[in-house]
């Protein structure tokens, strides 16, 4: 087995924190920070080195999870994958460079329409961008529930299990290869993709 990388193993232990804080359950810890947090953003009054290491693992925690939409309030528009399209940010490239932040909620978009969160002048292309996206707006109900997010590499009861993160990590930072390593990793698909890939090979999903 080897011995183990502490710093992967810590991601992985984070990576089950934030999915434990997007899934708060009953655990006082993640309803405490979601009242003082906005976590499509992850701005707010918590702050340190230990939530800074949190925020920058959430590229990483959208690239292995998908949402379902509740209240809106804890889903970022444009980066976390709600919609059956995909990421936003990836399908609608174009509108996603008009926007005026990337970082707002879905529930904030609704309220206030998408076109209120995009720059004032847009491109022929963007406008069709917008035409598309607009009619998967509009069946979109919010409820009273939390957002929720799920993932391959969640166990029982949706609570993240960190051995399946602990060997995708591996394979990102230079792990002793296995046979379908450069298959999976050493290409330009996207960070979701190869994540995918990986999954699939392991017979997860």
């Amino acid at each position: 087995m080897g011995i183990k990388d502490i710093a992967a193993e810590n991601k992985c232990l984070l990576l089950k924190l934030l999915h434990r804080l997007h899934n708060p359950g009953d655990s006082a810890w993640a309803r405490w920070v979601r009242e003082r947090v906005d976590l499509a953003t992850m701005a707010g009054e918590v702050v340190g080195p230990h939530w800074r290491d949190l925020a920058e693992l959430m590229l990483l925690y959208r690239a292995v999870t998908t949402c379902a939409v509740g209240d809106g309030t804890s889903t970022c528009f444009w980066e976390d994958w709600w919609l059956n399209c995909g990421q936003l940010k990836e399908v609608f490239p174009l509108l996603h460079s008009h926007a005026v932040s990337t970082e707002v909620s879905v529930a904030r978009v609704l309220r206030d329409g998408v076109r209120a969160h995009l720059m004032p002048r847009l491109t022929a292309a963007a406008r069709e961008e917008l035409a598309k996206l607009s009619p998967l707006l509009e069946d979109i109900l919010l409820s009273e529930d939390d957002d929720r997010q799920s993932s391959p590499l969640v166990g029982p009861e949706n609570v993240m299990r960190a051995g399946p993160i602990y060997k995708m990590l591996m394979k990102t930072t230079g792990a002793p290869l296995c046979a379908f390593s450069t298959f999976v990793w050493q290409n330009r698909a996207p960070t979701r993709v190869q994540f995918f890939a990986w999954l699939l090979v392991q017979e997860r999903v």
